[in-house]
């Protein structure tokens, strides 16, 4: 069996059977307030059927997004037609209050995001309100938060959207939330996802068939999965999420997926603790969050990538910024330049997490030590 830690995950036969019944349109099995859910095949198409649902009641004109995002969230407002700014955030991700924030009104949606699962800001919901106030849809992407104890935290949000398949091994699967009231149009049942899910199925199965040493090579998945990405990026309908991850997000134990990892982020978090050139990007896991994944900063961060990804440990860069984010706004370019995630999600284990420890305290060691060291 190959050992290794992070990438896409991987698909086994038995996750395909015994369907269950499983109430995934009610807003209260994702912990939300009163409202209509919806299951669609991915988060742009859960960014696109919330747009064309506010666009349905209102004449919107522009888009406020974060400068800190990844760039494929830029896309469903640009097919909707808006005209796309972005707000400064800082260091630590929360927006920088500024003239922009007078800017968002009536034919105005903006979009704040619950980075990494942990509490948003203080400014963050003073904005949004004040938005809200003014007549802007606002929109909450809780895809890093979607098993936080409280996942909504914008109580004045109009849309919450997520990504499900960043959390287990979906196919397809992105879930958006309209408060308070039902969707003006239906999804497009007659459309397709273009092959979306079932590339990533296919992929899916074929990583598994890796993993277990049946498959001796990566190249027919890892090409896949990029098939996957760019049938997404093309895009423009929003269909129901395939009958194949309903099942299999029925199936998920959430209870285990939350502590394992929550077990995990403190396993790596007490060896990071240890180290010289890098730091945790959030000292304290706080209770009721469910780690997407376990951020760290380092000046010398594509450095560490590399010899992490040398031997078996594959760690997402969030984000690498879109090209109009190039310049003005330190804050992101920042953070976008020293942060890497550590996978801790529910397919590994302690014993995997102290492997990764030990890989990154061998990296650590052979650093020649400067003052930059563990500042970013």
């Amino acid at each position: 069996m190959q050992w290794e830690v992070g990438g896409e995950f991987e698909l086994r036969d038995s996750s395909l059977a015994h369907p269950e019944e499983c109430d995934l349109l009610s807003a209260q099995s994702w912990r939300l307030p009163p409202g209509e859910c919806r299951l669609v095949q991915n988060g742009q198409a859960a960014l696109l059927t919330a747009l064309r649902d506010a666009r349905y009641g209102a004449k919107l004109m522009d888009a406020w997004l974060p400068s800190y995002l990844c760039a494929s969230m830029v896309q469903p407002f640009r097919q909707s037609g808006l005209e796309v700014h972005y707000y400064p955030v800082d260091g630590h991700l929360a927006p920088v209050d500024g003239l922009w924030a007078l800017a968002v009104g009536h034919g105005s949606v903006v979009l704040y995001v619950n980075y990494f699962g942990f509490p948003v800001s203080a400014t963050a919901q003073d904005l949004a309100q004040q938005q809200h106030n003014r007549g802007a849809v606002t929109i909450l992407d809780m895809t890093h938060s979607l098993f936080n104890i409280a996942p909504d935290e914008i109580p004045c949000s109009n849309y919450t959207v997520a990504s499900l398949r960043k959390w287990a091994g979906l196919p397809d699967g992105g879930l958006v939330w309209k408060r308070g009231s039902r969707f003006s149009m239906p999804l497009d049942a007659d459309s397709t996802d273009g092959g979306f899910g079932r590339a990533r199925l296919v992929a899916g199965l074929m990583k598994g068939l890796y993993c277990d040493g049946i498959l001796s090579q990566k190249d027919g998945y890892h090409t896949l999965f990029g098939m996957a990405e760019d049938i997404a990026d093309g895009c423009t309908a929003a269909v129901p999420m395939s009958r194949v991850s309903c099942t299999m997000w029925g199936q998920l134990d959430t209870v285990a997926i939350v502590s394992a990892r929550r077990a995990n982020y403190a396993a790596l978090a007490s060896g990071i603790s240890r180290l010289q050139s890098l730091h945790l990007f959030q000292e304290t896991l706080p209770q009721g969050v469910c780690p997407l994944g376990c951020p760290i900063v380092l000046p010398r961060r594509d450095d560490l990538r590399i010899f992490l990804t040398s031997h078996g440990v594959y760690c997402p860069i969030h984000w690498q910024l879109p090209t109009d984010v190039a310049t003005g706004f330190p804050g992101s370019q920042s953070v976008s330049a020293t942060m890497l995630t550590l996978p801790c999600d529910q397919r590994y284990t302690r014993n995997d997490m102290e492997r990764v420890v030990t890989l990154m305290t061998e990296w650590d060691g052979s650093r020649p030590r400067s003052r930059d060291d563990g500042v970013a």
